[in-house]
């Protein structure tokens, strides 16, 4: 079948009106872990209330039908050369992101391609399409596997590989939930909670944010708690005090998608998760604890309380714990999908120079790593 593509780039009001009435069934019909993030409210927040640099490809079929769309928005990425949580290198890209990663496309592989080629023509000066957590087997992934080579004006790259993405399906009872783990597993978070209660006079709260009202108090306390933490030492500023984001918090819980939370020591912010709830998914977005009171769990301390909330206030059917696979999130999970990063760039020298290089170094890292787990393995076991 052939397609007709159209790129809009920078929507206004009126282009988004027309699409409204299709968006839905459009989505529904691609199902995502990360649908909230190629959701009309969502595309609709970005156009209104950031200064995000967005786009949308519209897919129309031999009968001028719309059957598929795709909102990209441009943003500043990185491939970094790390060992564990050290960065040694970031090399910065500028980027076409396909928000939710796996295109709202008809299961047809030249369309994907052909999409991929619209979204480089439309934003020439980005140096690669990025979707950060493609499933694997579906079909945007089947088509790259089938028919990237044809993109021979580009380079496709995975830099993780395959990685597992948890999720945490959620029960009707808090207590059924804990019943995943070991008697001695449970006794142990109890444990940590009695020890903040010694400690700091009083038991650790949880407050959850949703309302409009509350946005600007969430982003004070959240500031507050990222100046203290490792996060902000080795990444940067999570989350700033400042105009834009108050208006951002509060323009997502207009739109009735902000759920987030802040955890309380002794009645001051130690921990915060900013996180969305769209269509009966909770999504983790970032997170952040302060890094003087690591003896005391707050990051632990807090993803158990969060998860006591999540079932006992407006329960959704899934905590999806987004982009990564940090050893937290399978200790908390229930379930696993598999997925991708796919970076999909321009062929050019440069490019290729880095892609080269970075493939080359995940996979000395990988190998020292087998080889550091082998010894350490062998010497356990000599010493037994």
């Amino acid at each position: 079948m052939r397609f007709r593509y159209e790129v809009i780039v920078r929507p206004n009001a009126d282009d988004l009106a027309v699409v409204a009435r299709d968006w839905p069934k459009l989505q529904t019909s691609c199902p995502t872990a990360e649908a909230i993030y190629q959701s009309k409210a969502w595309f609709e927040h970005l156009h209104s209330a950031t200064d995000s640099e967005i786009m949308l490809v519209q897919v129309f079929d031999e009968d001028d039908r719309l059957v598929g769309h795709v909102p990209v928005r441009i943003v500043e990425s990185h491939l970094s050369f790390w060992i564990t949580s050290i960065h040694q290198l970031r090399c910065r890209y500028r980027c076409a992101r396909i928000l939710g990663s796996q295109p709202n496309l008809p299961d047809d592989p030249d369309c994907h391609m052909d999409v991929v080629r619209e979204i480089l023509k439309a934003a020439p000066a980005c140096d690669c399409v990025v979707s950060k957590t493609v499933k694997v087997n579906s079909a945007y992934h089947r088509a790259l596997e089938m028919q990237g080579h044809l993109l021979s004006e580009c380079l496709i790259y995975y830099p993780n590989g395959e990685r597992a993405h948890p999720f945490v399906e959620l029960p009707e009872d808090f207590g059924a939930y804990l019943r995943k783990f070991s008697s001695k597993t449970r006794n142990t978070l109890r444990r940590k909670l009695k020890k903040i209660t010694a400690r700091f006079g009083k038991a650790a709260t949880l407050e959850r944010f949703t309302s409009e009202a509350s946005a600007g108090r969430f982003v004070r306390l959240a500031a507050q708690v990222s100046a203290t933490s490792w996060q902000h030492r080795e990444l940067g500023p999570r989350i700033v005090d400042d105009d834009t984001h108050r208006r951002d918090f509060a323009d997502l819980a207009r739109r009735g998608l902000l759920r987030s939370y802040v955890l309380f020591y002794g009645g001051e912010p130690c921990a915060f998760v900013v996180g969305y709830q769209h269509e009966g998914v909770f999504h983790y977005a970032d997170v952040a604890y302060d890094g003087n009171l690591v003896a005391y769990s707050p990051g632990t301390m807090l993803v158990y309380l969060l998860i006591e909330d999540l079932i006992s206030h407006d329960r959704p059917r899934t905590l999806d714990f987004g982009i990564g696979d940090a050893a937290y999130k399978k200790f908390w999970g229930t379930s696993t999908i598999d997925v991708v990063s796919v970076w999909v760039f321009r062929k050019t020298p440069s490019n290729a120079f880095i892609v080269g290089t970075h493939r080359l170094f995940r996979s000395v890292v990988r190998r020292a790593k087998r080889l550091f787990r082998a010894r350490y393995e062998g010497t356990r076991a000599r010493n037994a």
